[in-house]
């Protein structure tokens, strides 16, 4: 009696292939949500100035005034007591305004429960020990999270508008963006897991497109005569591996940006490094004893 074609071999590269395949047939339409709405936030601004809702143009010409000018005027603009000047932005170009950042109101009385001196502590809230480490922690809020810009001509400080932080279309395609209207931290962390998945569909795609000896040239071309599946398989790969390192560096800080302390934790195995956020939290910056502390204009004239 006659046997039958013994079964082929599933490969490593045939596994792959399948998770490549699916990962990308799966999430297809999560992913390509993702892209649009990234450009939308990327060509946010513009898109502002098309739909003629852009910042105010500035006609006045001469010097630019200081920052300390700057956030007086914008403080003198504000009516809701608990907000501080938390960014200075000056003009990229002449006839754009100044922009002067409050926080939202109370922000300043959140800070300190991120202060390393308030986290290092025994019980009871004592100090930490002289040496002993600060394990302060990063908010999961942004401080630009409810704030208030405030344009000013940097000319004349004229107060020329008032704009929240992000709202409108803008909020809507950032919120869609960064956590899919899901609070809590669940829709941000859904999102950084989408990242490793198009991480794991540039890592798969780059073996499965590797040539082989001698066919170095063509792996980066689409011929002319490809037609039907062949055309999509080399388009695909061409522009794949075009497009790859830009890709994964998109990928990889979107997954970071997600699970930042898990990442640095990472990162710091094969090369450690320093959180500057937490850094940034966990600062206590006060004068010297006897020494009056720097205002805004000598702190900038400095940096």
């Amino acid at each position: 009696m006659a046997k039958g074609p013994k079964p082929q071999r599933r490969t490593f590269r045939y596994w792959l292939q399948q998770v490549h395949l699916w990962i990308g047939l799966i999430l297809l339409l999560p992913l390509v949500m993702m892209g649009i709405t990234g450009a939308v936030l990327v060509y946010a601004h513009d898109i502002e100035h098309l739909l003629g809702q852009g910042e105010p143009e500035v006609r006045t010409t001469g010097e630019w005034q200081s920052a300390a000018r700057l956030i007086e005027a914008a403080k003198a603009a504000n009516n809701e007591p608990g907000r501080v000047p938390i960014a200075v932005r000056w003009p990229n170009e002449v006839g754009e305004p100044a922009a002067v950042r409050l926080s939202r109101p109370g922000m300043a009385g959140e800070r300190p429960q991120f202060r390393g001196g308030q986290q290092a502590g025994p019980p009871g809230g004592a100090p930490p020990q002289p040496g002993q480490a600060a394990q302060g922690r990063v908010p999961t809020q942004s401080p630009f999270a409810g704030s208030l810009q405030i344009l000013i001509d940097p000319v004349s400080l004229q107060v020329l508008g008032t704009q929240q932080a992000m709202t409108g279309w803008v909020r809507f395609f950032h919120d869609l963006h960064g956590h899919l209207f899901i609070p809590g931290g669940v829709g941000r962390e859904i999102v950084g897991w989408l990242g490793v998945a198009m991480l794991v569909l540039g890592c798969s795609g780059l073996y499965l497109w590797w040539p082989k000896s001698g066919q170095w040239k063509q792996a980066f071309l689409v011929r002319r005569k490809a037609k039907g599946l062949r055309l999509n398989r080399e388009l695909h790969g061409a522009v794949g591996i075009w497009s790859l390192v830009i890709f994964m560096l998109v990928n990889f800080t979107g997954v970071y940006l997600a699970f930042p302390q898990q990442i640095s934790a990472a990162v710091n195995l094969v090369s450690p490094g320093r959180d500057m956020r937490a850094a940034m939290f966990q600062a206590r910056v006060e004068p010297m004893r006897g020494t009056p502390a720097m205002g805004i204009d000598e702190a900038v004239e400095l940096a």
